[in-house]
């Protein structure tokens, strides 16, 4: 089952990229890299989640 809270992050720094706020978006990157290392999602496996593996890359 996806990480709900992981598509979250990726959304909202997307968000902040989109309206050019650099602050936020470097704020939000930060977030999301411990997220995506929390979830064992910085060097990927095939036992991760399809969902959350999409995200990562995206």
């Amino acid at each position: 089952m996806p990480d709900q809270n992981l598509q979250a992050q990726a959304h909202a720094l997307q968000q902040a990229y989109d309206r050019n706020d650099l602050q936020a978006t470097g704020k939000q990157l930060t977030v999301l890299k411990i997220a995506l290392a929390r979830a064992g999602l910085l060097f990927p496996s095939v036992d991760n989640d399809k969902e959350d593996l999409v995200t990562a890359r995206e």
